[in-house]
């Protein structure tokens, strides 16, 4: 487009943070796109145009001044939208829709201009606008450090207080290093929300052990190599996690210190790591009776050998599920009883349960029976 170049560092700097922009850099870049669409039509208007061909032109811009009218009176913003959208990326809706609003205010009073151009008239400029641009001060964008040097940064403020062991700053400068190259390692106040959103995830896409699977390679490269293989094993939700962690350290470490003035890694959120016994394994019967053997070597206690008895052995459960307790350790019955609807062991002595204070009461034979395998869902 023609009118870029008039835009200059405004339209730049707009590029990066149109979601922040002022009201006032808001209005300058409009009255820029209209001057700047005002030149276009000084450099048409200078062709060498042949009688038809211009008679032509002025019956083409006289629709079009209909059409943006009509548009402009419905609130039909869909010609303009995208424009809007290239202008200010990363805008609010809100923001977005105010912007192309006035584009296409700036398209019809241009083109109105125009026609009457064509027509015989003067091409006027809108001076108004010329001295509103001209009031509005040059925006410069600020230059601040790139990600790697805050982290430098922020590393180094942490190891000379002591708080990151040697062990600590060796792991955040590796996570560190990671982030900076996946973001391609950006001036921090161009990083974005769109950009961390990006970052969060490739991080989930890493796959696990990367540095030592995938010698050589870039972050970057190794996504592009692994790409959306099921069979390659990504990071486990807690290292997810844990580089996240990461990335909204460093950027609120960089907001406090004025580095920037937002955050974007806010949107940054940890994924779900599930509850830890659901990660678990099952035991089978071959673990639970390697898990006897073990305990038999060790205990010194009674109940360190009948506690393990009542972990039942997987195998035929569901058949002694609602047997009497006596039946399932092969206990006397004088040696259960029900206290509030449920079965406990008693020693029959100390009238309460087998516990560390009063397991040696437990009758010998009772103990006897504990300590042998189950056979087919008995004690023997």
């Amino acid at each position: 487009m023609l009118w870029e170049p008039h835009i200059g560092t405004l339209h730049s700097r707009l590029r990066r943070y149109g979601r922040w922009m002022k009201q006032e850099e808001l209005e300058a870049l409009t009255q820029r796109y209209l001057m700047a669409s005002f030149d276009e039509i000084e450099g048409r208007l200078a062709l060498d145009w042949s009688p038809g061909g211009l008679e032509e032109y002025s019956f083409q811009l006289n629709e079009r001044c209909h059409d943006l009218a009509g548009s402009l009176a419905e609130a039909d913003l869909s010609s303009v939208i995208e424009l809007a959208q290239e202008m200010a990326p990363g805008a609010d809706p809100l923001k977005t829709r105010i912007l192309a609003r006035r584009l296409l205010e700036v398209q019809l009073i241009a083109s109105k201009a125009e026609l009457r151009a064509v027509c015989g008239e003067p091409l006027k400029r809108p001076r108004a606008s010329v001295e509103r641009v001209k009031a509005v001060p040059e925006v410069v964008p600020k230059v601040t450090p790139r990600v790697s040097e805050i982290a430098v940064l922020y590393s180094e403020e942490r190891s000379a207080q002591g708080r990151w062991a040697a062990k600590t700053a060796a792991q955040g400068r590796t996570i560190f290093h990671l982030i900076a190259s996946l973001l391609e390692d950006p001036q921090i106040g161009d990083v974005t929300k769109a950009d961390i959103r990006k970052l969060g995830l490739n991080i989930a896409k890493l796959p696990v052990n990367m540095t030592k699977r995938y010698r050589g390679l870039t972050p970057a490269q190794v996504l592009e190599k692994v790409g959306d293989d099921p069979a390659v094993a990504r990071l486990e939700p807690r290292s997810v996690n844990k580089n996240y962690q990461h990335v909204r350290t460093l950027f609120a470490w960089a907001t406090e210190h004025d580095y920037i003035t937002q955050n974007p890694a806010s949107v940054l959120h940890d994924v779900e790591e599930g509850r830890a016994q659901d990660a678990r394994k099952v035991f089978e019967d071959a673990d639970i009776t390697a898990l006897f053997v073990e305990v038999g070597k060790k205990a010194r206690e009674s109940y360190g050998i009948w506690i393990p008895r009542i972990m039942e052995p997987t195998q035929n459960r569901e058949q002694r599920e609602h047997l009497p307790i006596d039946r399932c350790l092969g206990v006397p019955r004088s040696s259960v009883r029900c206290a509030f609807t449920a079965q406990i062991l008693d020693d029959g002595v100390h009238g309460g349960l087998i516990d560390s204070r009063h397991g040696e009461a437990w009758p010998e034979d009772a103990l006897n029976v504990l300590k042998l395998p189950r056979v087919s869902g008995s004690a023997r």
